[in-house]
């Protein structure tokens, strides 16, 4: 497998308008690696869209309008303070290069499809904005966890997964391609906030209609590792592509 790791982390540190940045990666949260490594407000620095978690896994984050928020365990959602610290993220500064509108989409696989299609570009990262009316949105959130830590695959087998019915909000997310390794998850990942800001979660399954979608095509990326010994001694050069999308699903 291509070493994604060293080539991305040469990248200068910064905040560039069109550039995706990581904090850690996908692949080292999944074999537990869940520390803090910088705070909300340095996040920030980086970009005011997106999605991760925090140290010890403690909420699903939302990254919107440049505030930082935490779902808890049953999707209440409060801001996170300046001082919390992230575990996993990607950001960007959005801004939009495609806007469409789409309606009566029946599932997260289903939406991912007319993105593609509209966009027509596999092989770009893409955040993506889509707010509208959701008939039925089904969430979840992980428990916060405790040292020693256990890899993800076995987290997600005791989340705590919550539906919302018709419901307006907005999903914040990414596509990551194939070929980021294990830098960000393939494919396309979701997290929901309401227009009040006080229910969210990261998403699993949706019915969605009149939703305007937002895209913003990055080809610039950049992933501040972690600088410790639980990331340094990680085994990152397993291949976590199923337990991923099963922990993610």
């Amino acid at each position: 497998m291509i070493d994604l790791y060293k080539a991305i982390a040469s990248f200068r540190l910064g905040k560039r308008s069109d550039e995706i940045s990581t904090v850690s990666t996908i692949g080292a949260l999944m074999e537990g690696v869940y520390h803090g490594v910088i705070t909300c407000e340095q996040l920030l620095k980086r970009g005011d869209f997106g999605l991760g978690t925090f140290d010890s896994l403690d909420g699903e984050m939302i990254v919107f309008d440049n505030q930082v928020y935490r779902a808890d365990m049953n999707g209440d959602v409060k801001p996170a303070l300046p001082t919390d610290t992230v575990a996993y993220a990607a950001v960007k500064n959005f801004q939009s290069d495609k806007t469409f509108d789409l309606n009566l989409v029946t599932s997260v696989a289903e939406f991912g499809k007319r993105i593609d299609a509209n966009l027509a570009l596999p092989n770009t990262i893409v955040a993506v904005k889509a707010t509208g009316h959701f008939e039925r949105i089904q969430l979840r959130a992980v428990p916060k966890q405790q040292k020693p830590y256990a890899p993800l695959a076995e987290v997600a087998k005791h989340q705590n997964v919550f539906e919302l019915n018709d419901v307006k909000g907005t999903l914040v997310g990414f596509r990551f391609p194939a070929y980021t390794g294990e830098v960000g998850v393939a494919g396309f990942h979701f997290h929901f906030l309401t227009p009040d800001r006080l229910r969210g979660g990261h998403v699993l399954e949706m019915s969605m209609r009149d939703a305007q979608v937002e895209c913003d095509v990055s080809r610039e990326l950049h992933a501040l590792l972690p600088d410790s010994a639980a990331f340094d001694k990680a085994d990152l050069d397993l291949d976590h592509t199923q337990a991923i999308k099963k922990a993610e699903s």
